[in-house]
C-alpha cells in the first residue's frame, strides 16, 4: 500500500510538472526559438501523461504489467537523450532533477509487477500446505496421477485476470 502511495504521489508530481511545462510554453517559445513551440508541448503531454498513469495505477489493485512496455521504452530513451545532453551541456540541473519523478515511479511500477506484492493474489498452495478447497474443489497438479477410466476428472481452476478472480468450470473443459 506504501508504494501505491508514493507512486500516486510522484505521479501528482509529474502531472504538475507537464502542467507548468503547458503553462510556459510561450516562454520557452521565446528562449528556445519560435519552432521549439510545438516539442514543448508535446514534451509536456508526455509529462502530463506519465503522472496520470502513475496515478492510475496506483489507485488499482492489479499489476501494472501492462505498462511496463511503454514505460520501459520512455525511460531508457529519456536516460540516453539526458546522458548525451549532459555530455553536450545542453541540460539545466534543475530539469535533469526533474526526471527523478519519472525514475522513481518506473521503479515503483517495476516493484508492483512483483507477484509477491499483488494484493489480490490468491495464496499459493505451497503457503497453506495444502490443496484448496474453494468453490471450484482442489486443482490438480502436475504431478498428480490421471484419472482411473470412468470416474468424474476433479474439477479446474480458470484464472480469469493473472493473480485476480478464479472460477471454476462445470464439466466443460475451458478453452
Amino acid at each position: 500500500m506504501a508504494l501505491r502511495v508514493l507512486l500516486g504521489a510522484f505521479g501528482a508530481a509529474q502531472f504538475v510538472l507537464g502542467i507548468a511545462q503547458v503553462t510556459n510554453a510561450a516562454t520557452a517559445a521565446q528562449l528556445h526559438g519560435e519552432g521549439s513551440g510545438h516539442l514543448w508541448h508535446e514534451s509536456a503531454a508526455w509529462n502530463v501523461a506519465i503522472g496520470a498513469g502513475f496515478g492510475w495505477i496506483a489507485s488499482r489493485r492489479g499489476r501494472p504489467a501492462g505498462a511496463l512496455p511503454m514505460l520501459t521504452a520512455f525511460v531508457a530513451l529519456l536516460a540516453l537523450l539526458s546522458v548525451n545532453d549532459v555530455l553536450a551541456g545542453r541540460v539545466e540541473t534543475a530539469r535533469l532533477l526533474s526526471h527523478g519523478f519519472v525514475l522513481a515511479g518506473y521503479a515503483i511500477v517495476i516493484a508492483l509487477t512483483r507477484p509477491a506484492l499483488d494484493p489480490g493474489r490468491p495464496p499459493s498452495r505451497r503457503s497453506t500446505g495444502g490443496p484448496s478447497s474453494g468453490p471450484a474443489g482442489p486443482s490438480p497438479d502436475a504431478g498428480d496421477p490421471p484419472p482411473s477410466p470412468g470416474s468424474t476428472p476433479p474439477q479446474r481452476r480458470l484464472r480469469l485476470i493473472p493473480g485476480q478472480a478464479t472460477a471454476g468450470t462445470t464439466g466443460r473443459e475451458a478453452a
